[in-house]
Formats: structure tokens, C-alpha cells, sequence
């Protein structure tokens, strides 16, 4: 037991501010470690719900087999960004690991909702044809217990405004962790000046801060041509990476990845972006909480309040799998 590894910390959101991003980075230093794989990244073992992509990783054993090749490596990490919303996992965490460093990462909430929509849209979850449509669903999805045993936990990815509510479960982190084992770094800080908040959270991290990664240019996120037909294909697919379920015939192999990618394909000749009423009425709902964020860590988060109409940013990976 004592010659097992274990983690030092936890990037646990927020979902679509830039993580997965942040995740390849950390993951290149030589002093890093971090497991590959959808389910290595995000194996979710400090939250209630199940995720689809990583229920062999639900007793402590299994999970830290994860990092059975970490031996060696000065910061071992988990980035399961459900860490953030799901209110148990502070102090489930905290409970195992008292000493373990939290990153979190956090994103205009507005132009992260509409970036979650974008994504659950592309793997064929959400069948809303517009995000307003698919905001005016929250209310009745939020809580519902049958819809949350439906999806586990997706559950929040379908929570656009909701789960943007940052003061709340930033508060959660610092209440339970000493303030100097919390380091919140902005999507801004990664657009205005990206290595010096990726070597930023290498001295956090206790490793190397000099290291430089390759800063390429990330896979850009897109959006079907037809969000329903997206929904029925994902319906039928058994082998869908986000939602794998038995069992595997042929067709999940080739006939509905093929259908997936080329409807995504399709829709890269239509531009959706947010509409700027949309964009004005969810600021006017975050603002407060916006306003209460920005004192809990210590910067001002005006710019969101006046970001009437954030710009559309393909941030994430979302590469459909043929």
C-alpha cells in the first residue's frame, strides 16, 4: 500500500474555460504526470454520480491504478472538472488528500455556457435546436431526479447557467482548504498572456517554472449541421466515447461515427454564434453572482459584466472519433 502513488493535486474546473488545454500543458512537463485517456483525465472518483467514461475507476484501487506509472514525478495530477460542481468532492477530497493543491479555472460564464451548449451539441446529447431553447429547459432539468438518474453525471453539463454560478462553489474550495492550496487562474490570463500562466501554475505546482510547452493551436470546437440528427445518431451509438454503452456491434464502429463526423463537418459552413440579446439577458443573471466571484478571489471580474457580447472562441477539442 505505502508504494502506491497518489495525487498532489486536482484541476477541478471549470468545464469549457480552457482546462483541457490547460490539461495538455501541465501534462508535457517533464515533472508532471497525468494519466491519458478521457477516463485517466476525468476519472471523477470524488463525485456521487457516475460518469459513463469512467465507472471501472469507482473503488480506490481501481482509480489508483491510474497512476501506477507516476513513480518518479515531482506533482501527479486529476483534472475531473465535475470536481467543481458536484458539492461532495471538496471535502471528499480534502478527506483522502489534506495536503493536495487545487487549480481552478474559470471563464466567462456567459460565453462558457454557450460553449458547453456547443459541446453536448457536437457528442449528440442536447436535441435543442438553439441554446435558447435549451436554456429555457434548464429549469425543469435542474434537480429532476429522473433526469439525473438518466445521464449521471452529464447531468451538469446540461446545467448552462447554473453551473456557471462560480461564487458558490469557489467558496466551497477555499472554505475547506487552506487559501495558499488554491490557485484560480482566468481564461483571460491564458488569452492575454498564455506562458506566463501555464509557468505560473508550474510554481504553484512545486515543479520546474522555466519549462516551456509547445504552444500550438488547439483543435477548434464545432457545431453539427443538424442538432437533432446529432442526437439521434448519438442515440443509437453504442461506442460513444462520452457515453459508451454495450453492446459494441459493428455499426458503432464505423456507420454512426461516420455519420457523427460527417454532420459536424457539414455544420463548419454555418456560423452559430451568441445572440447579442441572449448574451445581454445571461450577463444581467450572472452579474451578482459575477460581482460576488470577483471579491472571493480577489479581482475585479467587471470586464464580464461589460463583455456584452463575448466573441465566439474555439477553445476545445472536440475531435469526433472515425
Amino acid at each position: 500500500m505505502s508504494q502506491r502513488v497518489e495525487p498532489t493535486f486536482f484541476m477541478v474546473g471549470a468545464a469549457r474555460a480552457g482546462t483541457t488545454s490547460m490539461y495538455d500543458y501541465l501534462r508535457e512537463h517533464p515533472q508532471i504526470y497525468m494519466p491519458g485517456s478521457l477516463g485517466g483525465k476525468e476519472p471523477s472518483f470524488f463525485c456521487d454520480l457516475v460518469p459513463p467514461w469512467a465507472a471501472r475507476y469507482r473503488d480506490l484501487d481501481s482509480y489508483l491504478s491510474l497512476y501506477s506509472k507516476a513513480r518518479g514525478h515531482r506533482a501527479v495530477g486529476d483534472a475531473s472538472t465535475n470536481y467543481l460542481v458536484a458539492p461532495e468532492s471538496p471535502g471528499r477530497i480534502r478527506e483522502r488528500y489534506p495536503h493536495a493543491k487545487i487549480l481552478i479555472v474559470l471563464r466567462n460564464p456567459v460565453a462558457r455556457a454557450h460553449s458547453l451548449y456547443r459541446y453536448i451539441c457536437a457528442w449528440g446529447f442536447e436535441d435543442a435546436p438553439t441554446f435558447e431553447k435549451a436554456l429555457a429547459r434548464e429549469a425543469g432539468r435542474f434537480g429532476n431526479a429522473r433526469f439525473i438518474a438518466q445521464w449521471q453525471l452529464l447531468y451538469y453539463a446540461f446545467l448552462y447557467y447554473h453551473s456557471g454560478l462560480y461564487a458558490e462553489q469557489v467558496a466551497r474550495y477555499f472554505d475547506t482548504f487552506p487559501r495558499e492550496q488554491v490557485h484560480v487562474i482566468l481564461f483571460d490570463d491564458m488569452k492575454k498572456d498564455l506562458l506566463a500562466t501555464i509557468q505560473g501554475v508550474y510554481r504553484f505546482l512545486g515543479v520546474d517554472p522555466d519549462y516551456e510547452p509547445h504552444l500550438d493551436s488547439r483543435n477548434a470546437s464545432s457545431f453539427p449541421l443538424s442538432v437533432r440528427l446529432q442526437a439521434f445518431i448519438e442515440r443509437r451509438w453504442n461506442d460513444n466515447p462520452l457515453n459508451p454503452r454495450g453492446p459494441v456491434r459493428h455499426r458503432d464502429k464505423t456507420h454512426y461515427p461516420i455519420a457523427m463526423a460527417i454532420n459536424q463537418l457539414l455544420g463548419g459552413y454555418r456560423k452559430v454564434v451568441l445572440r447579442p440579446d441572449t448574451a445581454r439577458a445571461l450577463t444581467e443573471r450572472f452579474a451578482p453572482d459575477i460581482a460576488r466571484t470577483g471579491a472571493l478571489i480577489g479581482r475585479s471580474l467587471d470586464h464580464w459584466v461589460k463583455e456584452r457580447v463575448p466573441a465566439p472562441v474555439h477553445d476545445a477539442k472536440v475531435a469526433m472519433p472515425v
